[in-house]
């Protein structure tokens, strides 16, 4: 099997975006028949290669809509594009997007497999992180693999600050500092979380530490 690539969607947005928000999930979901395919899966969103799956496709679309209220909370859930318009996803591309297991995955992650691949690839996702230099940290269903020392480490010690809980109870957030706010939300893919309160949730826990 041949390694996904990722890191950062696009330097230029990046870079020139503030908050810099960096998502953290588990793996890529690919098909048996591409496991050996070359992908660099930022370079396909820049690109604009999932903008036809930007609605279909679970993970992508509660990423993007919560991306979006992080950036233009003042837009109501009601007016928000749909994931696959451009002013939406365009927004997308301006963050960081990496995975824990740097293999291909499948369907339905296993806790096992993600944990292995994380004391595996442990010290790749540590310099990865302190290179992105986020302020804002997203963890879909991964701040569990993720040990307190490796937290420190990367600026993010959730043990100095107190856990909070977004109004809807749909994520719990840390805010580290004025510069960084760690959030642990579900993962995006999570069926019983709906895309408005996945928006809404992270949304909130932004507000909050931008408030404060």
């Amino acid at each position: 099997m041949e390694k996904i690539k990722d890191g950062i969607i696009n330097n230029k947005l990046y870079e020139n975006s503030y908050p810099k928000v960096l998502w953290i999930l588990k793996e890529g979901n690919v098909s048996e028949e591409d496991k050996n395919m070359e992908r660099n899966i930022c370079n396909e969103i820049d690109n604009g290669q999932h903008i036809a799956n930007a609605l279909s496709i679970p993970t992508f679309r509660k990423m993007i809509y919560a991306t979006f209220g992080i950036f233009k909370p003042e837009i109501d859930w009601s007016e928000i594009p749909h994931a696959n318009k451009p002013e939406t996803y365009d927004i997308f591309r301006q963050v960081g997007y990496i995975n824990v297991n740097k293999l291909p995955g499948n369907e339905k992650s296993d806790y096992h497999v993600i944990k292995q691949a994380y004391n595996k690839y442990e010290k790749i996702l540590i310099t990865q992180i302190k290179e992105m230099n986020p302020n804002i940290i997203i963890f879909g269903g991964t701040l569990q693999f993720f040990t307190y020392e490796a937290c420190e480490e990367i600026g993010f010690d959730i043990r100095k600050v107190e856990k909070q809980t977004s109004n809807n109870n749909t994520c719990t957030f840390y805010k580290i500092s004025q510069e960084k706010l760690l959030i642990n939300a579900n993962h995006p893919a999570y069926f019983k979380v709906s895309d408005k309160n996945y928006w809404a949730g992270i949304k909130d826990a932004v507000l909050n530490w931008k408030e404060n």
